[in-house]
């Protein structure tokens, strides 16, 4: 399988995702995003409610900073942050 950079919009729709928990808190949720142009990336969702979350929910493209400071992408529903 050939890899390409695509430069894409940001913005996209939840294709699967799972929640890893320890007792009622969310550690972890990693998901398959697809882009609208028709790109997938797998990711990860920090600081979002993940019991709301499903699959087809619109998200957008954001930049979390990882614990060394080094950016880290992710993606918010659109709920959060605008998806015009």
């Amino acid at each position: 399988m050939d890899t390409a950079w695509v430069l894409c919009s940001g913005t996209g729709m939840i294709c699967a995702y799972s929640t890893l928990r320890r007792a009622v808190l969310a550690l972890y949720t990693l998901a398959c995003v697809g882009l609208d142009e028709r790109v997938s990336m797998m990711t990860n969702f920090i600081d979002c409610d993940t019991d709301a979350m499903k699959v087809g929910d619109r998200v957008r493209f954001t930049f979390n900073a990882a614990e060394d400071g080094t950016p880290v992408p992710t993606f918010v529903p659109c709920e959060v942050a605008s998806c015009q």
